[in-house]
């Protein structure tokens, strides 16, 4: 199962290769709602903020009470205006 694959590749650190398991789940199921919440998870392991953004929002679409995605999404924000509340912080 291709996205049992990925989450433990994911749980493991070994994000490009959970990335490649957790896209062919997609590419078998379009649907999967976890399979996308679970590769934006590793977009943002691997800082790609943009590319977790999109998963969410389309686990989102297919789920609107997927609340995990919704908790992921949030945290996409959190550590890009972190970095700018700091600075602001500092001076």
């Amino acid at each position: 199962d291709w996205f049992l694959r990925g989450t433990k590749q994911n749980s493991d650190s070994d994000c490009e290769e959970a990335i490649e398991s957790l896209s062919k789940a997609i590419e078998l199921d379009s649907d999967y709602t976890n399979a996308y919440n679970n590769r934006g998870i590793t977009y943002r392991k691997l800082k790609d903020f943009d590319r977790a953004t999109n998963d969410y929002k389309k686990a989102i679409e297919l789920d609107p009470k997927n609340g995990r995605a919704y908790y992921n999404r949030s945290k996409i924000f959190f550590f890009q205006i972190f970095p700018v509340l700091m600075v602001l912080l500092a001076a």
